[in-house]
């Protein structure tokens, strides 16, 4: 067991499908790439949010990461030349909670987050609001899971309603 300072609180980790990198989003609004292998911090990359990462995921090809923030946006960070690609953000995604998660297609095209009983889909590619779905939740949406290999997602709620699409 190697133990590790962040200095700054740690709310989303992720670990890429190749074994070889962690990425950690921080109370800081920075994100920490560390290697697996050395457990050294390979790159900060700092002010890319301006509040709080509650979550953070990797796309399976390794590229990409997806931050979610109390800052209202998601970021798409390109993990091979350590620089944003996409800020995401639209007046109908309120990030509700310190324990939201988003979540990335397998092919890295869409992302998906909660907020205040809605459901948001973004265009990774693009950096827009590809869609937004309304009604179904009745309250705030905290997770949302891609299916790894289709088109299905499921999204979860504070009061514990679990949503298959």
């Amino acid at each position: 067991i190697k133990t590790n300072m962040c200095y700054s609180s740690c709310y989303g980790l992720c670990v890429s499908n190749d074994d070889t990198i962690i990425v950690s989003g921080h109370l800081d609004g920075n994100l920490r790439i560390w290697s697996l292998l050395t457990g050294q911090l390979m790159k900060e990359i700092k002010g890319l949010h301006d509040d709080i990462i509650t979550s953070v995921s990797i796309t399976p090809n390794n590229q990409y990461a997806l931050t979610n923030s109390k800052d209202n946006s998601l970021g798409l960070v390109d993990l091979r030349q350590y620089k944003l690609v996409h800020k995401m953000e639209h007046e109908e995604y309120v990030n509700t909670s310190s324990t939201n998660s988003a979540a990335i297609t397998s092919d890295g095209k869409y992302a998906i987050v909660g907020g205040k009983a809605k459901v948001v889909i973004f265009d990774a590619d693009k950096g827009v609001i590809e869609d937004v779905y309304k009604d179904q939740h009745t309250s705030r949406v905290l997770g949302c899971a891609w299916q790894p290999r289709g088109s299905q997602f499921a999204t979860v709620d504070s009061l514990g309603g679990l949503l298959i699409w």
